[in-house]
């Protein structure tokens, strides 16, 4: 159970803020194995709900809950953790220099699951991507592309036109794709990442499997196997636990007792998590009035959340 936990903890690292995870627990898959048969965890697929499937598994198509999915196949350049610092990932360092210039050091040896190395160019072509796609343009909103600069193929000169807390936190969220190979379209269906895992079946709606890379440059995962289950309906997610059709699952706030008393342990992600909210200001709005915004945020009971969360 050690490795399953350690391998859910990167799979699902990016989940919402106090998402809550279930797993281990009374069901028939961890009952005793065949003593003919290994019982070591790496032997057995681990099967992991997953909802909001967004027909895609392109970075830059997926949407929703689905997005944890792609972190094992795709990694970010850090995380960050509950207390705000970084998990270096695909990055080792992110030197200031002043306040609109840093250093960004990339990690070595990483490949993608093609074998391509991964460098610097990879890194910029992503952030151009994101540049250019309307969704995902907030996760590189403060870059100054005319200035950013590759050094050396693991190095960026990075610069922002303005000071912005939420540039830091975009990078966390921004997956790193090939720039040798990438196609858009083969991309839906057949990520192509440093992570630790490549798809092997891919069922819109359905489920998506997935085995273990024997490349990774993180090292072997824990469990060779794991096949995301497609299921939205929180009465679903639940009845999948108790069956035991899936070993992980994220579980409404109300079934909290109720799965605990299946023999499922109940974990509260504390990985840190970025949100922003959008106001729209076009005519006719009933936000377009700023006085109406002011409302909204002056209601918000900070010190309740601060509590709470």
């Amino acid at each position: 159970m050690k490795k399953i936990k350690k391998v859910l903890a990167l799979l699902l690292s990016c989940l919402l803020l106090l998402t809550l995870v279930a797993c281990g627990g009374g069901n028939d898959n961890d009952k005793a194995t065949d003593p003919g048969k290994s019982s070591d965890n790496s032997a057995r697929t681990l099967k992991i709900a997953a909802m909001q499937d967004s027909g895609t598994l392109h970075p830059l198509g997926v949407t929703g809950g689905f997005v944890s999915t792609l972190y094992a196949f795709y990694e970010p350049l850090y995380d960050t953790r509950a207390d705000g610092s970084r998990r270096w990932i695909l990055a080792t360092d992110l030197e200031r220099v002043s306040d609109l210039q840093y250093t960004l050091k990339l990690r070595e040896g990483v490949t993608f699951s093609n074998g391509n190395p991964f460098t610097a160019e990879d890194v910029m072509f992503t952030m151009e991507l994101c540049k250019e796609n309307p969704q995902f343009a907030l996760n590189v909103k403060a870059v100054d592309f005319e200035k950013t600069k590759i050094i050396d193929e693991y190095t960026i000169d990075l610069w922002y036109t303005e000071y912005n807390a939420a540039q830091e936190p975009g990078f966390a969220s921004m997956l790193i794709m090939d720039k040798e190979s990438y196609d858009e379209v083969a991309l839906s269906r057949t990520p192509i990442g440093t992570g630790p895992y490549v798809v092997t079946d891919y069922v819109v709606n359905s489920h998506l499997k997935a085995t273990a890379r024997d490349d990774y440059w993180g090292g072997e995962p824990g469990i060779k196997n794991i096949e995301f289950k497609i299921i939205n309906e929180d009465s679903q997610l639940v009845n999948a636990l108790e069956t035991g059709e899936v070993d992980m699952a994220r579980v409404p706030i109300a079934e909290i007792d109720y799965v605990k008393s299946l023999g499922y342990n109940v974990n509260v992600n504390k990985a840190g998590y970025n949100d922003v909210v959008l106001f729209s200001l076009l005519p006719g709005n009933p936000l377009e009035s700023k006085e109406a915004r002011w409302a909204i945020c002056h209601a918000i009971d900070r010190e309740a959340i601060i509590d709470v969360v």
